[in-house]
């Protein structure tokens, strides 16, 4: 039965079943037998986000009945989420029976008593509510690849369990693809629409493993350009290297040839699975017909990636939520319009001074203060993005700083081990993603005072 259902039903149910226990919990939380969202069996159809089967919770019609009122008399609350609940609660109700298109009369009977005049007439507000903290992105970024968390590190839209195949349940196992769809959204901080969209078709890819990033172009460049500017402005996204100890660890030869027509490896990953640069060179090694995408899928038929997905910016958000458990906790889902919010929190948090957020987002500065209120004023005008790499990624740097990845000024052999001015100057240094220029320094000065120079470490 629930195999037969669209995904967008069972998502609705999902919704209303959010919505029975932000706007009824006081008195659902005291039925002993209907647990909170995300408590359930995570294999079930709805990831474990409410009941899917039979056992799983028990309602009488009174109950559910009250449950509805208890809705319907909750602040804030439209009738369109009154009939989401009713629909949840018909939902319920067939698993408990098994009878289909049904409700409790006892729930029917209380919906026909509202008016839908009586209700607050909502409007869908675009503004973010709900957004990617940087601590919940530093730790969805530098935690490995793990089967536990149930997604085949592949894309793939058909798995096993137990030798079942489950493609009925519509379970995509999408781990490579949703790093990087996570990436674009919340770290780069992607609009859901255009800027992922551009960035689904384009075939403009660059990655550079050796100096540690990687990029693809904008198909048609900047987004957001009016009348005679649009088009012009060639923008790209970029990602950095996210190995421990900064040595990038390449994926080895011919592991995309180890994947199964389910998407699990046959091979052991001995290679940073975080690392977006590995994921990108993954999908690189198998183009069809020469070109590839960021978002592509891979199909169990030809074992490549092929297509893209549909919905980048739900991916993006089921990775980091379901696959890394980084989500915002309390029932709450991220917004699929945040991804700008959570580029400005990461850089509010690291004090990336405008002329490095601006090579991500390519905003004014008074736009970008819509975002980040905080920014403090800057003398830079340039409205295109650098092409220099090394430029471009200096704000990605700070964030793999602060992630305690990227290569470290090596100052053991220094002599400035218990020198705090000089520490802090280094570690100033590498918080600012100016980690080579650390170690230059620190190098010219270990050799100056082999030599027998007496220098201080700030005359650099």
């Amino acid at each position: 039965m629930n195999s037969g259902k669209k995904n967008t039903a069972m998502s609705r149910y999902r919704g209303g079943y959010k919505l029975i226990w932000a706007k009824g919990r006081r008195y659902v939380s005291r039925l002993p037998h209907f647990g909170e969202p995300g408590t359930f069996d995570p294999r079930n159809h709805h990831g474990g986000a409410m009941p899917a089967l039979p056992g799983d919770f028990h309602l009488t019609g009174n109950q559910a009945a009250t449950i509805l009122e208890k809705v319907a008399t909750a602040k804030g609350v439209s009738y369109s989420q009154v009939r989401k609940v009713s629909a949840t609660l018909s939902y319920l109700y067939s698993i408990q029976t098994g009878v289909r298109t049904k409700n409790w009369p006892e729930v029917k009977t209380m919906l026909d008593s509202f008016d839908p005049k009586d209700f607050q007439l909502v409007r869908k507000s675009l503004k973010p509510t709900v957004v990617p903290q940087p601590k919940a992105l530093k730790e969805a970024f530098t935690k490995e690849y793990s089967p536990a968390c149930g997604w085949p590190y592949s894309t793939l839209s058909t798995y096993r369990i137990s030798g079942l195949n489950i493609n009925e349940m519509a379970l995509h196992a999408k781990w490579i693809t949703g790093l990087l769809a996570c990436w674009c959204w919340a770290l780069w901080g992607c609009r859901p629409r255009c800027d992922l969209d551009s960035l689904k078709t384009s075939h403009q890819h660059t990655v550079n493993p050796v100096q540690g990033w990687a990029s693809t172009a904008y198909d048609g460049g900047r987004n957001k350009l009016s009348g005679k500017k649009s088009g012009t402005r060639p923008w790209s996204a970029f990602f950095v290297c996210m190995c421990p100890g900064g040595q990038h660890q390449s994926v080895p030869e011919d592991f995309e040839y180890t994947f199964d027509e389910y998407g699990h490896p046959q091979m052991e990953i001995t290679f940073c699975t975080v690392c977006p640069l590995n994921c990108l060179d993954i999908k690189s090694r198998k183009p069809v017909d020469g070109h590839w995408n960021v978002f592509s899928k891979w199909t169990k038929t030809t074992r490549a990636w092929v297509s893209n997905h549909g919905k980048v910016a739900e991916l993006a958000r089921s990775w980091i939520t379901d696959a890394q458990d980084c989500g915002p906790g309390d029932g709450l889902e991220y917004c699929t319009n945040s991804g700008r919010m959570a580029l400005a929190g990461w850089l509010e948090d690291l004090h990336a001074p405008y002329h490095e957020g601006f090579q991500i987002h390519g905003d004014l500065q008074d736009v970008w203060r819509k975002y980040q209120p905080g920014l403090p004023d800057s003398n830079y005008a340039v409205r295109s993005q650098c092409t220099n790499a090394r430029i471009a990624t200096a704000a990605l740097r700070r964030f793999q700083h602060s992630c305690g990845r990227g290569i470290r000024a090596q100052i053991q052999n220094a002599g400035i081990q218990n020198d705090l001015s000089a520490l802090l100057m280094v570690g100033l240094l590498e918080s600012q993603g100016q980690t080579l220029l650390a170690q230059t320094i620190v190098g010219r000065y270990s050799i100056n005072r082999l030599r027998g120079i007496n220098v201080d470490l700030g005359d650099y």
